[in-house]
């Protein structure tokens, strides 16, 4: 909801910055179900929120796989508050086929 009323995803350009640079494979496939903000919620609230809410779409799986089973990947992220996110995203990566995954973050909150 948030990219469509920026009508920019600030991440992806990010990372396809990173593409350009240094060759980086990049994929925007992680996915989250609505829900509320969670800048708003403590580190058990934000657990709770996430929960099952972070996937990835059948073909997204298929490339995802494609391109990163079996390889250390990196969850790239531009905040880093209670580190719930993180954890989510890089367990949903491992889950569909990341050797590893790890967060880099670019700003703390």
């Amino acid at each position: 909801k948030r990219m469509k009323e920026k009508g920019y995803n600030h991440m992806l350009l990010v990372c396809r910055i990173l593409k350009q640079k240094y060759g980086v494979s990049v994929f925007g496939g992680l996915r989250r179900y609505r829900g509320r903000q969670l800048k708003l919620l403590n580190r058990d609230e934000r657990k709770k929120e996430l929960a099952g809410k972070i996937y990835m779409k059948e073909k997204d799986i298929r490339r995802f796989r494609a391109a990163a089973e079996g390889k250390q990947v990196f969850f790239v992220d531009d905040i880093f508050t209670t580190g719930t996110t993180a954890s989510v995203c890089c367990r949903v990566l491992e889950e569909k086929g990341a050797k590893k995954a790890d967060v880099i973050t670019l700003a703390l909150d």
